[in-house]
């Protein structure tokens, strides 16, 4: 049994771009500090993770990709700004790509808000070989068919985040439910496919208290009790003596 770690590296005033806050959080949480302690947890745990850099995070702070890259991470892409790309015109589209490859080269791809379409796979070809934007649950009529890894095209795999039911596993949930039921969760997930896809933020770290008008599942078991309780699922999985890989490696092993 095989699980993948992952993370989208990208700032709290990034996630919350969809919600229309464009003006600074006076309870904002520190963004390098969070991101400080989520490799921490990967590093103290020995565990490689794939992480999806954004790009213009990455160009304003330069240190994240050597940061990033320490204890054999693999560095991927999350675009270049924390736009929706289905709302992007096809010229639009290529530029944001275009600008994120210049700051770095990566394999694979995930949108910003798991936004994907068919009409992207042509745009992300020329630079990735794999996309992780895909959760099964929002197709559910197609759900059975893309619950596994499964090829966009000839040359662009698509490596889904794990579901179970209409669950994906996002770190959303592992905030929001009770710590035995996600690990019931995934010990299905690992027995049905025989690996696992899961995502995390480093800001869910912090303690996240924003004076903005978001949902608050979005800031809801953030911060210190969040990062006990990662702690806790990722040496249960540990327990389970998975093999950790990154997203390279799953690419690898099923092309």
């Amino acid at each position: 049994m095989r699980a993948c770690v992952t993370a989208d590296i990208e700032q709290f005033s990034d996630a919350i771009t969809k919600y229309g806050c464009f003006r600074e959080c006076s309870q904002s949480p520190d963004d390098y500090h969070a991101l400080r302690i989520l490799l921490d947890i990967f590093c103290e745990e020995d565990i490689p993770s794939t992480l999806f850099v954004l790009g213009a995070y990455a160009e304003s702070n330069p240190s994240i990709l050597d940061l990033s890259g320490e204890n054999g991470h693999e560095i991927a892409s999350h675009g270049y700004t924390h736009l929706d790309l289905r709302s992007l015109s096809s010229a639009a589209l290529r530029e944001e790509l275009s600008r994120c490859h210049h700051l770095f080269t990566a394999r694979g791809f995930r949108a910003p808000y798991y936004g994907f379409n068919t009409l992207m796979v042509e745009y992300l070809e020329p630079y990735f070989v794999y996309d992780s934007s895909q959760i099964p649950v929002r197709s559910a009529s197609r759900m059975d068919r893309f619950l596994n890894v499964y090829m966009l095209s000839k040359s662009l795999m698509e490596i889904p985040i794990s579901t179970v039911g209409i669950i994906p596993l996002t770190s959303m949930i592992l905030r929001m439910c009770p710590l035995s039921l996600a690990k019931m969760i995934a010990l299905y997930v690992l027995k049905r496919d025989g690996y696992m896809v899961i995502n995390f933020h480093p800001w869910e770290f912090s303690c996240v208290l924003p004076d903005v008008p978001i949902p608050s599942y979005v800031t809801k078991n953030t911060g210190p009790a969040f990062t006990k309780k990662v702690k806790a699922y990722l040496r249960f999985l540990r327990g389970l003596e998975v093999d950790f890989v990154t997203m390279e490696q799953i690419y690898e092993l099923y092309r």
